[in-house]
């Protein structure tokens, strides 16, 4: 993360996602000390700063440990970190069976909205194309 002069409010998000496959494993372990004082100038002040990783497990044998960490100590800033691991939800995917979609489809239609948060910030079109492509590609389809 970029400091950032004192007087300038902002709003900072870092997140990650992950998608997991049979035998996979990822550790996320992070720790953003947001000081006070002197070493205010290090860090961002007056900030709005969001932290988050989110895992999506796609098979039993997948996992993850994961230990977002922040350490505040400056009154002006406002901070929240968060992780959710999880395989793809049975309600969501009852809800597009139920209305004839193939089972493969359906779970990639899920999985594919997942990975689409993340492709959905980018500003540049030409990557965003070639990501978009990249996650079809591993999907094994077409949606």
């Amino acid at each position: 993360m970029m400091p950032h002069h004192p007087s300038a409010p902002s709003a900072e998000q870092a997140g990650t996602h992950n998608m997991l496959v049979v035998g996979s494993k990822t550790v996320y372990l992070s720790h953003l000390p947001m000081f006070h004082g002197e070493h205010a100038a290090q860090v961002i002040l007056e900030a709005n700063f969001q932290q988050s990783n989110k895992n999506l497990l796609l098979s039993d044998s997948a996992r993850v440990d994961t230990k977002p960490q922040l350490e505040i100590f400056n009154d002006d800033v406002k901070c929240s970190h968060g992780a959710t691991v999880g395989q793809l939800e049975d309600e969501e995917l009852f809800y597009l069976l139920a209305r004839g979609l193939p089972t493969d489809l359906a779970k990639n239609l899920l999985t594919y909205g997942f990975a689409e948060e993340v492709i959905n910030k980018i500003g540049i079109d030409e990557i965003k194309s070639e990501l978009d492509a990249m996650v079809m590609n591993r999907l094994g389809t077409e949606i």
